[in-house]
């Protein structure tokens, strides 16, 4: 029989690859670079979280100003679902974010509003009778 053929149940042949006779191939393929993300990723991702995570204590950001400093103006949307897809245990300051009117934003989640003002508060930031914080005051302001 000649090798790269053999037999098939129908009796035609059936085309074998050869086998490798490279002493160097690698048996193993390399880890490769991979371009998927996961869900609520996107390429700005990581300068989002940058962002936000040099937010001091004691001061908020709007949606908007962080696209803008990540270098995604008009984006607060996708500023608003990165920071929903973070984990619970995550330790970037999400709470320090608000809306342009300097309200928590809701989650449909009462308790992760709740969890919001009892943070912001316990940092000393102030908030008014309707709930919205004071941007003039307490809004971070990079350098």
């Amino acid at each position: 029989m000649v090798r790269g053929a053999a037999p098939f149940k129908s009796g035609l042949p059936v085309r074998i690859p050869p086998r490798n006779t490279d002493p160097f191939r690698r048996k193993t393929a390399l880890p490769r670079k991979t371009t998927h993300r996961r869900v609520g990723e996107s390429e700005h991702t990581d300068a989002i979280l940058t962002m936000v995570g040099n937010i001091p204590i004691g001061r908020v950001a709007t949606y908007g100003q962080i696209a803008r400093l990540a270098g995604v103006p008009r984006n607060s949307r996708q500023v608003g679902s990165i920071l929903r897809s973070l984990r619970s245990e995550s330790k970037i300051p999400w709470f320090r974010v608000v809306n342009s009117k300097g309200e928590i934003s809701s989650r449909g989640n009462p308790d992760s509003e709740l969890y919001q003002r009892r943070k912001l508060d316990s940092e000393g930031v102030e908030f008014d009778d309707r709930g919205r914080v004071a941007l003039n005051s307490f809004r971070w302001k990079p350098e």
